[in-house]
């Protein structure tokens, strides 16, 4: 291991991207198959097939939001959790 990786700091994206998970991974996948379609077919703007693209886009969106969210509220809950169940006398 080189001596100025342990002095830089690096960016973990798993540790940045907790909230992600298999749905949503599936739901990226299925994202990027219906833009290669649509790209496939010349970019139509009025067309099925665009139209399709953008549920599944703003489905992943949506889906995202939602993850985000419910992480940030289980970690608001868990420090709740924590701090109320400490013993403020023997502080």
């Amino acid at each position: 291991m080189p001596l100025y990786s342990s002095s830089i700091p690096v960016k973990n994206s798993m540790r940045e991207k907790h909230w992600l998970n298999e749905e949503l991974d599936e739901l990226k996948q299925q994202v990027i198959d219906a833009t290669s379609l649509w790209r496939t077919v010349g970019c139509p703007r009025g067309d099925t097939i665009n139209r399709s693209r953008l549920q599944c886009k703003y489905r992943c969106k949506f889906a995202i939001k939602q993850a985000i969210m419910n992480a940030d509220q289980q970690f608001n809950e868990h420090i709740f959790n924590y701090f109320s169940s400490k013993n403020d006398d023997e502080f």
